[in-house]
């Protein structure tokens, strides 16, 4: 686990190229948790992005939702690719987005890589949309996954959850960095 933490650590270094700003960054302690929540989040940039690299005991997808919404207030498609075959969805009237595509049950702890843009968060004259690039090794298999959400609601965007898809324990070493993206 000292390697996967040291990579994770490698790619969600904060960095400030005079386009993005670090705002949060979680990392899971020993004991695992069963979410993470990004607060408190500023509305002075263009549009957020969150990075992540989950290790999950389970295989769950992982999945979001804004301003702890739970409602039947987003809809979300996806385009998945396993090697071998690809499958495209598409799904309104749902309590949640997927950040990473629909897994097949495993008995070992998979690493879940995303980069999710959240695209004019702070905006109240429209809802919120997200696009998202993830993927996750199984040991011989996985999957990558094109996925993009629409949060029906005109709030701005002020907190995030980050979850399994049902009950269970996003692993030790995970990391989840959030950045504003500054306008150009």
């Amino acid at each position: 686990m000292i390697l996967l933490g040291t990579i994770a650590s490698s790619l969600l270094q904060n960095i400030d190229n005079g386009v993005m700003d670090p705002l949060q960054v979680i990392t899971v302690g020993p004991s695992g948790a069963s979410s993470i929540t990004f607060t408190n989040i500023p509305s002075t940039y263009a549009h957020l992005q969150v990075r992540l690299m989950s290790i999950n005991a389970s295989a769950q997808s992982v999945i979001m939702q804004f301003n702890g919404d739970t409602g039947s207030n987003y809809a979300k498609h996806s385009l998945n690719g396993n090697g071998v075959s690809a499958l495209g969805q598409g799904f309104s009237g749902q309590s949640y987005f997927n950040v990473q595509g629909y897994r097949v049950a495993g008995s070992t702890p998979n690493p879940v890589v995303a980069v999710v843009d959240i695209l004019d968060y702070s905006n109240t004259n429209k809802y919120t949309t997200t696009r998202m690039l993830s993927g996750f090794d199984a040991n011989g298999s996985g999957e990558v996954s094109l996925n993009s959400g629409l949060w029906m609601n005109t709030a701005a965007v002020s907190s995030i959850l980050i979850r399994l898809e049902s009950s269970g324990t996003i692993n030790q070493y995970s990391q989840f960095a959030l950045y504003g993206i500054k306008a150009a």
